[in-house]
């Protein structure tokens, strides 16, 4: 589905990104790691448009550069960090229903069909009883949530996440990860949660400095030698049941 070619991007003269290359197949959950600094975020910068990509990118074989923004949104869903951006006295509502705004024809209005696909995306994630509430008045968790709830609720085939398990408690880390286990298509996320990527992700991506160091199955990827190069730790792993947990060691 998305294809990535070498890709590079340099500010000044330091090196963000080098050489990315990656195929994320139709219908994976694909988690992009790695340390601080490490470029993860100035990847999905690309991905989502905000950073041009000099054709590196093809989205179902067509460079991302040659959607329009409404085409973009309807199959390209995202969610940021910067929930600070979100200005004005905007209802928890609202907020969702924009969502929906990439299938509205030029001063078309929202109809009870968006309505109602706005209640279910709150539902999803806990947040129906606070649809007519200030988002400005929601605690970070909450705010996390309703941003999730208006990516799902734009419906598309694609959903771009940065750290979306930040702000949240471990009982909505739970409902997220089902929520994006149920996702029908395919989700492109970076974590810094080892572990729940290990749980969660189909491949994963590892970079350090912009440099890839691993890309591949999780297992592949989760290897004590990779981790310790990319994060400067030791590390112990135990693979039982499908999955790798992950202790760092700590002298």
């Amino acid at each position: 589905m998305i294809t990535i070619q070498n890709l590079s991007y340099t500010i000044g003269n330091k090196h963000i990104l080098n050489d990315i290359q990656c195929h994320i197949g139709k219908g994976l959950i694909y988690g992009i790691i790695g340390p601080n600094g490490s470029g993860k975020t100035t990847l999905l910068k690309h991905l989502y448009k905000e950073i041009p990509s000099t054709n590196c990118i093809t989205i179902n074989g067509r460079s991302i550069e040659d959607y329009t923004h409404k085409e973009y949104a309807r199959c390209s869903a995202i969610v940021t960090q910067n929930q600070d951006m979100i200005e004005g006295n905007l209802l928890v509502e609202d907020l969702v229903l924009m969502g929906r705004y990439p299938y509205k024809k030029r001063f078309e209005h929202y109809h009870e069909e968006d309505y109602l696909k706005v209640e279910e995306a709150l539902a999803k994630v806990g947040l129906l009883t606070f649809a007519n509430q200030n988002f400005s008045t929601l605690s970070g968790g909450e705010r996390q949530r309703a941003l999730i709830a208006k990516a799902l609720c734009q419906e598309t085939e694609l959903l771009i996440m940065d750290e979306p398990t930040n702000h949240l408690d471990l009982k909505h880390q739970v409902t997220l990860k089902k929520l994006l286990q149920d996702f029908q298509g395919t989700i492109i996320l970076t974590l810094h949660d080892l572990n729940f990527a290990s749980q969660l992700c189909d491949r994963l991506l590892l970079l350090k400095d912009g440099v890839v160091l691993g890309e591949g199955t999780t297992q592949h990827v989760l290897s004590c030698q990779a981790l310790s190069e990319a994060y400067e730790l030791d590390f112990h792993i135990k693979i039982e049941a499908a999955h790798v947990h992950i202790t760092p060691i700590y002298e």
